[in-house]
This record gives structure tokens, sequence and C-alpha cells, in this order.
């Protein structure tokens, strides 16, 4: 038996990597970071001020 929430993020992960415009969007951030670029675009708290 595994702990609930860490079952959650499982699932949430498993989500993730099915998606294809996610995953494609993931794996092109990485592929960025990797060479150095800093992508332009909006800061975390840019986007989870509402939180």
């Amino acid at each position: 038996m595994i702990d609930k929430t860490y079952w959650e993020e499982i699932q949430e992960t498993l989500h993730l990597l099915r998606d294809k415009k996610s995953l494609t969007a993931l794996l092109e951030a990485h592929r960025q970071r990797d060479q150095g670029i800093i992508p332009s675009g909006k800061t975390i708290d840019e986007v989870f001020n509402d939180l």
C-alpha cells in the first residue's frame, strides 16, 4: 500500500505524460534549459498570483 497523496501525485504525473501538448512543452523546456536558454514569459509569481 502507498500513501494516498503519493498515489495522487503519480496520477497527476501520468496525466501530464499522456497529454501530448503538455509533454512536448515539458521536453522543450528541458532542452532549452540544457542549452542555457532562458525563456521569456511569466514568472512563477505571475502565473500563481491568485493562489
